[in-house]
C-alpha cells in the first residue's frame, strides 16, 4: 500500500458526533470547550481531535520487508521502536501521548515505574508461514471497547478468562488468600483487606466467590462477590 494513501487514511479526523448510539454527540464548538477542559485538568495530552494517526494498533506483519510503507506507518500511529533483544519486534513508548492507550499505560506506570514499553506493538516477521494458532495468539491477546465513537475506544489487554476461572477453583480448594494489603483503618488502627476465592457452602455447582474482607470487622467491611464457573472435567 503506498504511503500517498496511507497519509491520506492517518488525516481522517475524529469529532464529537456520535452515531452509534441514541446521544447525537456534541458540535465541534461544545466538543472543543470540553477537550480544552480536560487539558487544563491534565487529563489528556492534547485539546486537538483525534485522527486515525492517533489510534495505536497491535500489529502484525509477515512476509513484508522492513521498508515497506505500511510498516513505517504502523510503527509511527503505534509510537513504537525497536526492543533491542528481539528481532522485528517493535512495543510502544510508555511515553506515547494517545488517548486510547493512556488508560492502559497509565496502569502500566502504576505496576512498574520503570517500565518503557506501553500496551501497543508491531511485529515484522521474516517469513509469511505464520500458522492460525500464532496469528490467534497475537489478535487474542488484545480487546478494545465495541464502539464506534473513537474516544470511548480503548485498547486493553485481553482477560484469559480460562485462567482466571482456573485460578479462581485452585484458590478457594485452597482456602488462603490470594493478596493481602493493609491501611489505616477508620479508627486510627491497622486494618487488612484480604482477597480470597471462596466456594459457596453447599452449593451443589462449581463456582467460586472473589471476596474482599477487612479485618478488623469495620462499618466499611461489606464482602463484595463475583461468581465464576469452571467445568471440573476440563481443567
Amino acid at each position: 500500500m503506498g504511503s500517498g494513501y496511507l497519509d491520506q487514511a492517518a488525516a481522517r479526523t475524529y469529532n464529537g458526533y456520535n452515531v452509534s448510539t441514541y446521544h447525537p454527540g456534541y458540535s465541534d464548538e461544545d466538543f472543543t470547550a470540553t477537550l480544552t477542559d480536560m487539558k487544563n485538568d491534565g487529563a489528556i495530552a492534547s485539546a486537538k481531535f483525534m485522527t486515525n494517526a492517533d489510534v495505536p494498533v497491535p500489529t502484525l506483519f509477515a512476509g513484508y520487508p522492513q521498508g515497506d510503507a505500511s510498516v513505517s506507518y504502523w510503527k509511527n500511529v503505534n509510537d513504537a521502536y525497536a526492543v533491542p533483544t528481539v528481532d522485528g519486534l517493535y512495543r510502544q513508548s510508555i511515553s506515547s501521548s494517545s488517548w486510547t492507550t493512556r488508560y492502559a499505560n497509565q496502569n502500566a506506570k502504576t505496576w512498574d515505574p520503570n517500565t518503557r514499553y506501553g500496551i501497543s506493538q508491531v511485529r515484522v516477521e521474516d517469513g509469511a508461514d505464520l500458522n492460525a494458532a500464532q496469528i490467534r495468539d497475537f489478535l487474542a491477546a488484545y480487546t478494545r471497547y465495541t464502539y464506534q465513537f473513537a474516544y470511548s475506544n480503548n485498547l486493553a489487554y485481553r482477560l484469559d478468562y480460562y485462567q482466571a476461572t482456573k485460578a479462581a477453583r485452585t484458590a478457594a480448594e485452597s482456602g488462603k488468600a490470594i493478596a493481602t494489603y493493609t491501611f489505616d483503618g477508620y479508627d486510627g488502627n491497622d486494618a487488612t483487606v484480604e482477597l480470597r476465592a471462596l466456594s459457596p457452602p453447599g452449593s451443589p455447582s462449581p463456582v467460586a466467590w472473589w471476596a474482599v474482607q477487612c479485618t478488623p470487622a469495620s462499618p466499611l467491611s461489606t464482602t463484595m462477590t463475583a461468581t465464576a464457573s469452571w467445568t471440573p472435567a476440563s481443567l
